[in-house]
């Protein structure tokens, strides 16, 4: 058979098959570095863990016969005089950034802002430095990442004040996305088409894993000092783990070193058990593949985020999904950072909290499956709505923590929703950066998440909630203007977005 006879690879696939031994080490790691993620952003909630304190002036013998609530902030001897040193009840966690640094009373936000520090780390990464990964390579932003990684965590364990301890958060979150990001996209451009989605999905239950292991380490060390060196701990095993990784084939060849990219692939052929026959005509015909895609490409207008906005339909659909995505990522994370608010035991609700990711991710994929787009956002904004509301009234813990974590479950399976959906709405030549720009939102709302517990102590619980459905409800009315995509061809030109 001569080589226009063959079937000619298009696909990484085509070379080295749907599935192997590489592949699967390849998924197998990205599944670990979406747990680490999960653990280093959502530690916070343990890192700021809730307990009970009061001025240290109190007499012993005095604590049994007063209410110590009332002398938090103002000392037993002077009620006049505000507080300035503390006791704290260390019997459920022993360190906590609130013991160490005294985040209390007027000093309380401070615990919140850390948190936003980090959330600014991973915007920042995800808005301005992810584009590296495309120019200088997958395997140097993971490396340097890693390298940051370890660098926040002993700031974070030898932390004097809360501005260190913040600073450390911000650079663990740089540090999170630029691990994240470009090896997940190493694995997309080393799967091919047909198991890619599935692949990808299941990856990305590391964040599950990572979210329900999280309690119980905690509950182990209930330090948030041996918390930050533990985090350690698996970054330098994953650095081992990363030698043995290569570049993404894909990307060099797009770079041109296509010896390199040659020599990558004849060894995972080894590695998955196939035959090299024919691997130098497959290898051509890949690379001819890319070339090409690579020409038309250049010769095609250059589009940015500023062609989001400049005619009316995209324009508002975009304004939609902004908004949509940084309520998104306020009620995300306002449900998941501050479980406690709503009673019982608080690893028992984290736990649980984490639980709900896994059915959210399946009934999202049948939701997408058997219901329109818009109707599949309504529905769930709904259930938000009725949960955040149902809160209020309920005085039972048990019943406020089922309807925290049905508002929570909702909200994950909006999450994957967005995902899917926001894609299909932008034209090919506007797709990256209408989903990347939208998704960038959430971290301007889960910035805004970890004051809603002071939100909540300062005014009421109630609050929060009516801001969480009055939220939703406005991203549910808005949903009515979008366009649906399902069953339909997705737009290439900024023509087939009707002005």
């Amino acid at each position: 058979m001569s080589l226009k006879d063959k079937p000619e690879a298009k696909y990484i696939s085509d070379i080295v098959g749907e599935w192997g031994r590489w592949q699967l080490n390849l998924s197998a790691f990205v599944f670990v570095v979406i747990s680490l993620n999960a653990y280093g952003d959502l530690s916070y909630s343990f890192h700021a863990y809730d307990v009970d304190y009061w001025c240290r002036d109190i007499p012993i013998e005095s604590k049994n016969n007063i209410s110590l609530e009332e002398y938090r902030c103002l000392e037993y001897t002077n009620p006049n005089q505000t507080c300035n040193q503390w006791e704290y009840n260390t019997t459920d966690f022993h360190k906590t950034i609130i013991t160490e640094f005294d985040l209390v009373c007027d000093r309380s936000n401070y615990a919140s802002l850390s948190q936003s520090f980090f959330m600014l780390g991973y915007l920042i990464t995800g808005v301005l430095l992810s584009q590296y990964a495309d120019k200088y390579g997958r395997k140097p932003l993971v490396w340097v990442s890693f390298v940051l990684q370890i660098i926040s965590w002993i700031l974070g364990a030898t932390a004097v004040n809360i501005w260190m301890y913040s600073i450390s958060r911000l650079l663990l979150g740089l540090a999170i996305y630029g691990c994240s990001g470009p090896i997940s996209t190493s694995l997309l451009e080393s799967c091919g088409p047909k198991h890619r989605s599935d692949i990808y999905m299941g990856a990305g239950f590391g964040w599950v894993f990572g979210y329900v292991m999280l309690p119980g380490i905690a509950f182990w060390l209930k330090d948030f000092r041996i918390m930050n060196w533990f985090g350690i701990v698996p970054i330098i095993i994953c650095m081992v783990w990363f030698r043995f990784i290569p570049e993404s084939p894909r990307w060099l060849i797009t770079k041109g070193r296509t010896d390199e990219a040659e020599a990558i692939l004849k060894k995972i052929v080894k590695q998955n058990r196939l035959s090299a026959k024919n691997f130098d005509q497959k290898f051509l015909q890949f690379r001819t593949h890319i070339s090409k895609n690579q020409t038309s490409n250049k010769t095609t207008k250059t589009y940015n985020m500023f062609d989001l906005v400049k005619t009316p339909n995209l324009r508002n659909y975009t304004l939609i999904f902004w908004f949509s995505w940084t309520v998104l990522g306020l009620v995300y994370y306002g449900f998941t950072l501050n479980m406690g608010d709503f009673g019982g035991n608080f690893y028992i609700t984290f736990l649980l909290s984490g639980i709900v990711e896994l059915p959210s991710s399946l009934i999202s994929i049948l939701a997408l499956r058997y219901m329109s787009r818009r109707m599949a956002l309504i529905t769930f904004l709904s259930i938000i709505i009725i949960s955040s509301l149902a809160i209020i009234p309920t005085t039972d813990p048990n019943w406020k923590v089922t309807f925290a974590l049905f508002g929570k479950f909702s909200v994950g399976s909006l999450w994957w929703i967005y995902e899917i959906y926001v894609p299909e709405v932008y034209p090919t030549v506007l797709r990256n950066t209408g989903a990347g720009t939208s998704s960038s939102f959430s971290r301007l709302g889960s910035m805004a998440s970890p004051f809603m517990k002071n939100l909540a102590a300062n005014t009421s619980l109630s609050v929060v909630m009516v801001l969480y459905a009055f939220l939703s409800l406005c991203s549910a009315i808005l949903a009515l203007f979008l366009p649906e995509t399902k069953g339909t061809e997705i737009p290439d030109t900024l023509d087939d977005v009707k002005a």
